[in-house]
């Protein structure tokens, strides 16, 4: 007994039940057909990308049929679909969008548009620049592709009336916008994902990537300088009747312009200091969006 009592616990008797730890059994995906799971996910990334060159469908229907035929096929667990959605993300994209569409139909961003010709005095290599910084600021403040979205039809308008090409002017201002998308957790989708999946906060993220986005801008600015501003002309008369257009005029709903800039600055200073309220950027950006809607929608009950 003496001897049994000094041995260690930890050494096990021959004759003593031995119990070993099984690693957790992996759920094995039921195929339809005991087709492979590889080659079924491969198959579907090729035919919805393909649907997508296309260009004939929503991408939004393509890449969500795509995901339903997926589950249904057995190739992913529709538990562990569920978990692969970002709900930070889409919900910052959604609350800035659902901002973008209403700040829009102020006709705010046409205003600068327009104003930003008018400082430039219409000199095409000015407007050049002008409209670059004026995109990429935008951009890192809402969603880049609805900028340029919206500063296009502009741009279009300018140039027509200046009678000089849109491309270079279209080109500077997509460029201008990934960049300034890019500075910012809520410039861009990946910036969002990557910001949510990091914990980065959003002046972390702004410190880290924004030296570089501007770096990038002033290597922008200059190429589209040297290879199109310089060289790019327009005659005296058309200069003046650009420089006759009414800013003023595409501000077709000023109290919203007031509510729209309010709400923005709101979410933005929230989002600088969403460490110390301890907030995440889609709770930020819905609630900005929720309250813009239900200004929009009380100020329009009160005109009915």
């Amino acid at each position: 007994m003496l001897l049994r009592s000094a041995i260690p616990a930890t050494v096990r008797f021959a004759d003593a039940p031995t119990s070993v730890a099984l690693p957790p059994r992996q759920a094995t995906p039921h195929i339809l057909f005991g087709l492979n799971p590889i080659w079924v996910l491969t198959a579907m990334l090729a035919v919805t990308y393909a649907a997508i060159v296309w260009d004939q469908l929503n991408r939004a229907v393509i890449a969500l049929l795509a995901a339903g035929l997926l589950v249904l096929f057995g190739a992913l667990d529709q538990a562990e679909a569920l978990k692969g959605i970002d709900w930070n993300t889409i919900g910052t994209l959604a609350g800035l969008m659902i901002m973008m569409s209403i700040v829009q139909r102020s006709g705010v961003f046409q205003y600068i548009a327009i104003r930003a010709v008018q400082i430039a005095r219409a000199h095409p290599a000015v407007l050049l620049l002008l409209l670059q910084l004026v995109t990429c600021l935008i951009s890192a403040l809402l969603n880049n592709v609805a900028t340029v979205l919206l500063m296009a039809p502009v741009t279009l308008a300018v140039t027509r009336e200046l009678q000089i090409p849109p491309y270079p002017f279209l080109f500077a201002e997509v460029v201008a916008s990934n960049i300034g998308g890019s500075a910012t957790l809520i410039g861009d989708p990946p910036n969002i994902m990557i910001g949510s999946a990091a914990g980065l906060h959003f002046n972390a993220f702004f410190l880290n990537v924004g030296p570089a986005a501007a770096a990038v801008l002033v290597a922008q600015v200059l190429m589209t300088h040297l290879v199109w501003g310089r060289a790019t002309r327009a005659t005296v008369e058309n200069r003046l009747r650009v420089m006759t257009m009414n800013a003023g005029a595409a501000i077709v709903d000023e109290p919203l312009l007031v509510q729209s800039a309010a709400a923005l600055a709101l979410v933005v200073g929230a989002l600088i200091f969403e460490d110390k309220l301890y907030l995440e950027p889609a709770t930020i950006a819905m609630g900005g969006a929720a309250v813009l809607m239900l200004l929009d929608n009380w100020r329009h009950h009160r005109h009915e």
